[in-house]
């Protein structure tokens, strides 16, 4: 990440996360890769299921038929399309904000008096 001179949020959550080499889950990276390339396979969709948390932090996934969650599970057949993309995806350089100008405050015009009206 020695390339990332400006925020990036991905290299920003890994080294705040634990000083470097270090192996973590991708779940972030899972979720954000299925929501917007659903259609690419890299995942296959478990049952219906329900999500819960220990007292050490821990998820629990348990299977349940009125469960409303699912695990995203990496498809073996698509490991090295996945780490390539995973790769490309953590290592590409962000796209620059856009600048968005200030709001244009219109100039009002001075009031043009009326002319005086004489009464009959």
């Amino acid at each position: 990440y020695a390339w990332s001179k400006a925020p990036h949020p991905v290299v920003d959550a890994y080294t705040a996360h634990k000083p470097m080499p270090f192996d973590t889950p991708t779940t972030d990276m899972a979720a954000v890769l299925y929501a917007a390339r659903p259609q690419e396979g890299y995942f296959k969709v478990s049952e219906a299921g329900t999500l819960s948390v220990d007292d050490s932090g821990e998820v629990k996934f348990a299977t349940s038929a009125n469960g409303k969650h699912r695990k995203l599970v990496p498809d073996p057949a698509q490991k090295e399309r996945l780490l390539k993309i995973y790769t490309e995806l953590a290592s590409a350089k962000p796209v620059p904000r856009m600048r968005f100008r200030p709001p244009v405050v219109e100039e009002k015009k001075p009031e043009v008096p009326a002319a005086d009206k004489k009464s009959p």
